[in-house]
């Protein structure tokens, strides 16, 4: 049977599967979802409507593959793909764009405020921003009680410091939410330099489409994660070791220092995810770049010094760092004392390395381009032709296995967080596999070669107008993660010179209490103190450490404000 005639009925045939499918979600989207408690989840809730949206949106493909086939359909798609490939503007404009994306997000998505893990990073900067490396414990760390640290009369984060300083002249200038669009926009700029040196220009355009249209990559950009600080680093180790390989002997010391310093920053924002990405690189090194080794090591030595000297002076040990004096919540490998029970499992286990596992990689086939499982299809094609591209996947290979033993299943609304910096590999692996795309469908499903071409519009277009706007709106909407209503009402208030106490119950999640202590001063010398409300007699006993202050009582279900007497 001749391919068109064989793409013809293929195409027929899932429209009308997909019609049957479609139609049955959206009479029966809203019972799927209350199946089970699990699927209540606010996270998992919205990555079960997404996939609902994209089963929903199947019939749409099909007959866009009708109609796509179509000679003047064709001929505008192949004259955007040239232009693409081959405009000296396509660089400009991709990198604009993704800067301006990234900037929305932050702005109106996240209101420019860290959300989640952020928190502890943003806070370790703002005793960084004071001179120092800690600040004094609260006389009563209940009134505070976050997952932040108090060990020997030392108050600080549990995280480790590279994301903070990375922060740091950003929070002298105010702008900390431009840190991440600014990184992530150098990041995929060096992402499409690197895709370049190992590939080709067309193949490094291509990386750039997907860069700039990754719900994965656009939100983790618009954040103040510190996963932001070393997926840039990961990216530009990446590059300067493909650079040392490839300069005169006269710039390969250089570019292996550069190489060095970045795994070092790496290690330094994640020490775990250094070792999962670094240990790949390092092999690569020792193969081929052996008149580089020393400036590499003597590099990445000096960051983990410093690492362990801020060990020292945190913890008392070098070889402890913060997370550790959490006790085993941080764990790595498996043990039923290992972590928080998450999917109704305690510790870490075999079983539970599987269940995150496929989770990661549910979420993954939607957060990396928003096409369904779709998004593996030129993934899975890539992979066939990177083999001999060590530094392509194998960072990201050691990336997963060594998640594989870390309990932690990562649910966030920013995808499979823990593998983010596995997250060029996939981009620049997919991109391989659309380059390659034509001759795989040619040569193995046989059918019409423009069938890779029509897929990927309509992909890049359903992302952008369903899959991005569905993620921004819960977002914005505070759906997830701390927002910035409590500070708003106090300043709108009028209010300074102040504690302002913050009842809640904790019934829309963690995050009632962190929303207003992102605007606390570590040293409690701001302008307002957010602490917790522990009733009227213990907050008494508060205020008398803060005789001049004015005392109010926020409530976070109602947003009430009231004032409290002095007495």
């Amino acid at each position: 049977m001749p391919a068109p005639e064989k793409e013809k009925i293929a195409c027929r045939t899932g429209l009308l599967l997909s019609l049957f499918i479609a139609l049955t979600l959206i009479f029966f989207q809203n019972r799927l979802l209350s199946l089970s408690p699990f699927f209540q989840n606010l996270v998992i809730k919205l990555y079960l409507r997404q996939l609902i949206n994209a089963l929903i949106a199947l019939p749409v493909l099909f007959l866009w593959l009708e109609f796509s086939k179509q000679q003047t359909v064709l001929y505008l798609i192949e004259k955007i793909k040239t232009w693409w490939l081959n405009s000296r503007w396509t660089v400009l404009l991709a990198l604009c764009f993704f800067a301006l994306a990234t900037i929305l997000i932050a702005t109106f998505a996240y209101h420019r405020i860290p959300k989640g893990d952020a928190l502890w990073c943003y806070f370790q900067t703002k005793i960084f921003a004071r001179g120092h490396l800690f600040a004094p414990a609260p006389f009563d760390f209940r009134f505070f009680s976050t997952p932040t640290i108090i060990n020997n009369g030392k108050w600080f984060s549990y995280t480790s410091p590279g994301h903070s300083i990375v922060l740091l002249p950003f929070y002298f200038l105010n702008i900390t939410w431009l840190t991440g669009p600014l990184l992530g926009t150098t990041a995929l700029w060096l992402l499409y330099r690197f895709t370049e040196s190992v590939t080709d220009n067309r193949t490094a355009r291509i990386t750039l489409l997907l860069g700039i249209t990754s719900p994965f990559m656009l939100f983790l950009s618009g954040s103040h994660e510190f996963h932001v600080t070393s997926t840039f680093f990961t990216i530009l180790a990446l590059f300067s070791i493909q650079r040392a390989v490839t300069s005169a002997t006269s710039r390969t010391h250089l570019w292996s220092l550069l190489a060095g310093l970045a795994l070092g920053v790496v290690f330094l924002t994640r020490p775990y995810t250094a070792i999962g990405v670094g240990i790949p690189l390092v092999i690569f090194v020792l193969r081929k770049l052996r008149r580089g080794l020393l400036p590499f090591i003597a590099a990445g030595l000096l960051m983990l010094l410093l690492h362990l000297f801020y060990n020292h002076i945190l913890t008392g040990n070098p070889m402890k760092f913060p997370y550790q004096l959490m006790g085993t919540y941080h764990g790595i490998g498996f043990a039923p004392d290992f972590g928080a029970p998450t999917f109704n499992l305690p510790g870490h286990s075999p079983l539970k390395m599987l269940i995150n596992l496929l989770y990661n990689i549910f979420v993954l086939s939607l957060q990396l381009f928003g096409w369904l499982f779709l998004s593996f299809l030129f993934l899975l094609i890539g992979i066939t032709r990177t083999r001999r591209r060590w530094l392509v996947w194998a960072p990201a290979l050691g990336l997963i296995i060594a998640y594989l033993l870390y309990w932690f299943h990562g649910i966030t609304p920013w995808g499979p967080k823990y593998w983010s910096e596995a997250l060029p590999a996939f981009i620049v692996i997919s991109a391989i596999g659309i380059r390659s795309a034509p001759d795989f469908f040619k040569n193995r499903i046989r059918f019409s070669n423009s069938l890779p071409l029509r897929l990927l519009p309509f992909f890049i277009l359903y992302c952008l107008v369903v899959y991005l706007p569905v993620h921004f709106h819960y977002f914005a909407a505070g759906h997830w993660g701390e927002t910035p209503r409590i500070a708003h009402r106090v300043k709108n208030a009028g209010i300074h010179n102040a504690v302002v106490f913050i009842h809640t119950d904790e019934r829309s999640g963690s995050f009632d209490y962190t929303s207003a202590f992102i605007f606390n001063d570590p040293f409690l010398k701001g302008d307002i103190i957010y602490p917790r409300d522990m009733g009227i007699a213990e907050n008494q006993r508060f205020l008398k450490y803060f005789p001049r202050r004015r005392a109010y009582l926020y409530d976070f279900n109602t947003e009430t404000l009231v004032p409290l007497p002095s007495e």
